[in-house]
C-alpha cells in the first residue's frame, strides 16, 4: 500500500506545483479579456465555455499562448485523474494522505494490499488538441481543457 500512497503524494506534489503555476498563467493571458471567471454551476461554466471560445476565435486572446498552457495542462488534468482514480480504488482518504510519511516505518496495515476485483481501467481522456488536418488548433478542445483543469484543480486545492 505503501508504494500507492507514495504514487499519489508525489502526483499531488507535482499538481501543486504545476497546477498553481498554470492557474496563474491563465489568469494573466485570460483576465484583460475578461474571460478568467469561476463558475459555480454548468449554465456558468457553459457561459464561460462559450465567451472563451468566441475570445479565441477573434484573437482577443493569444491562442498560441492559450495552446500552450492547455498542453501543459493535460499532465495536470491526468496527475487529477490518476490520484482521484487511485483513492477511490483503494479506499484511500485525505486523511491517509496527510498521514503517511515516505520513508517511515510501514505500520501491517500498509503492507496488506486490496485490489477490488471488479477494478475498473484507469482512463485518462483528453480532447484532442489539433483537428483532424494535425495542424489547425481545436479551439473547442482547447476551451474544455481549460474549463476542466480550472474544475479538477479547484476541488484539489
Amino acid at each position: 500500500m505503501s508504494d500507492i500512497l507514495l504514487v499519489i503524494k508525489l502526483a499531488l506534489s507535482q499538481i501543486t506545483l504545476d497546477g498553481f503555476e498554470l492557474a496563474h498563467a491563465y489568469e494573466e493571458i485570460l483576465r484583460p479579456a475578461g474571460a478568467d471567471s469561476d463558475f459555480k454551476d454548468a449554465k456558468e461554466k457553459s457561459k464561460m465555455g462559450k465567451k472563451l471560445y468566441a475570445l479565441l476565435t477573434k484573437n482577443t486572446v493569444n491562442i498560441n499562448d492559450f495552446f500552450e498552457l492547455c498542453r501543459s495542462a493535460t499532465s495536470v488534468i491526468v496527475l487529477l485523474k490518476l490520484k482521484s482514480f487511485l483513492c477511490d480504488v483503494y479506499s484511500i482518504s485525505e486523511s491517509r494522505l496527510h498521514e503517511f510519511q515516505d520513508g517511515g516505518k510501514e505500520s501491517t496495515a500498509d503492507k496488506v494490499i486490496n485490489q477490488p476485483k471488479d477494478m475498473s481501467i484507469f482512463r485518462s481522456d483528453i480532447p484532442k488538441l489539433y483537428k483532424e488536418d494535425g495542424v489547425t488548433l481545436n479551439i473547442e478542445s482547447l476551451v474544455l481543457i481549460y474549463i476542466e483543469f480550472k474544475e479538477l484543480f479547484r476541488h484539489h486545492s
